[in-house]
């Protein structure tokens, strides 16, 4: 990282074998673990100073005098290049520290940017206030638009770290919920798969023995609830199971959506619910790499608010997908037959905590008090503004309510 002083580059800043920003030296202590040697960085930092108030040169005319002003220029420097590259390597889903009991574990230091700031603006206030001070008053004037511009900055990354801290929370309650269905599903299906067992028997015994047709038809409803909760659980912990691995790739959003039905297809059954999927005969419909979960996470968060939706309306229950490809995109567009967004609640739909139903009353059951939070389209928008994709409200097909499209950038040959 090269430094330039009123256009002229300043040396030795910026040389293979010069550490002014010690970067090299934090990566060394392996605190960081994130790629923040000045090998890993490439670019020039100007400073102005015509007149030579806060940095000078040494009389050898290599490198500046350690002045406070130098100082919080390399302080802020080198705290901006470890925050952007911890950033980085956190999207990347990486390791960031080698601590696991620090509490700002994964998480990039914001207090230091923030100091510097106020010390930077500290200095500028001391040159303005100093009655020694003989620079015109365009020089002043500058100086009271850097105070303001920091002033501005300081706002602006106050509300930046609030709406970071909300995020974490956020993420942490999301983590710990994914955990816990991950959980429930794979204790459910362990569980199921020991009754069932015992059911077969039973039934096999039944259909020998049992002379009672009304038992017998019993009976058999029983065994078709316990075949929809088998595919149910082993959609789900296939889910959970894709979860655990970090690796993307092109996804076939036709195979996605296909495997989708297959999982679901029972459930929406027993729930009165019409599930149509249509997806192209001979186009796998490849999109730019992403993590398989992701998208099965996308279409059953948007189904689970799409069967409230029409149980609420009560009438005709239909639920459609949709598969297709244009323009370089490859899409799917989710249709529901459902009691629709009121025109005023279309831009809100995808605030977290955001629903249009009110709680339920204080003796209702403890499923109905879990309905309706309004997550699941702000954890579909997340994830799909994650991968560089859109989604949108568009135009309904006949004898539907809502539809949203989902859309993701298509493969690329070098993919």
């Amino acid at each position: 990282m090269a430094l330039y002083r009123n256009g002229f580059r300043v040396v030795p800043y910026g040389d293979s074998d010069n550490d002014w920003l010690q970067l090299d030296e934090a990566y060394a202590k392996r605190s960081i673990l994130a790629p923040v040697a000045n090998r890993n960085f490439f670019g020039a930092i100007q400073i102005d100073d015509v007149e030579g108030v806060y940095f000078e040169e040494h009389t050898s005319r290599e490198g500046l005098v350690e002045t406070p002003a130098f100082t919080r220029l390399k302080n802020i420097a080198s705290s901006v290049l470890i925050s952007v590259a911890t950033r980085i390597a956190q999207e990347r889903g990486r390791k960031t520290r080698t601590s696991k009991s620090d509490p700002n574990h994964g998480q990039f230091k914001d207090d230091g940017v923030k100091h510097s700031l106020i010390q930077l603006k500290e200095i500028v206030e001391t040159k303005i206030n100093d009655k020694d001070n003989n620079a015109s008053k365009e020089h002043l004037d500058d100086k009271k638009e850097v105070i303001e511009a920091i002033e501005f900055a300081e706002r602006n990354f106050e509300e930046y770290q609030k709406a970071l801290a909300d995020e974490r929370s956020m993420l942490q309650f999301l983590a710990t919920l994914g955990m816990t269905t991950a959980e429930f599903s794979h204790e459910a299906g362990m569980t199921f798969n020991a009754v069932r067992l015992d059911f077969k028997t039973i039934f096999d015994w039944m259909q020998r023995e049992c002379k009672d047709d009304e038992f017998l038809s019993l009976a058999k409803k029983t065994q078709l609830m316990l075949a929809r909760l088998d595919t149910l659980t082993s959609y789900l912990n296939s889910l959970a199971g894709a979860r655990a691995s970090r690796n993307v790739s092109a996804l076939s959003l036709s195979k996605a959506v296909e495997e989708f039905s297959h999982g679901i297809k029972m459930q929406a059954s027993n729930q009165g619910v019409e599930l149509e999927v249509s997806v192209p005969d001979f186009d796998p419909l490849y999109s730019a790499p992403m993590h398989e979960a992701e998208i099965a996470s996308i279409l059953l968060n948007l189904y689970t608010n799409a069967v409230k939706a029409v149980k609420r309306k009560g009438k005709e229950k239909k639920i459609k997908v949709e598969a297709s490809r244009s323009d370089g995109y490859v899409f799917f567009i989710f249709s529901d037959s459902g009691d629709g967004i009121a025109e005023e609640n279309r831009e809100k739909i995808y605030d977290a905590f955001f629903t249009t139903r009110s709680a339920p009353h204080g003796g209702a059951a403890e499923i109905e008090h879990l309905k309706g939070t309004g997550l699941g389209l702000w954890i579909v928008h997340q994830i799909v503004s994650n991968i560089s994709g859109t989604i949108e409200l568009t135009d309904s097909p006949d004898n539907y309510s809502t539809s949203f499209k989902v859309s993701f950038l298509e493969e690329r040959p070098d993919e």
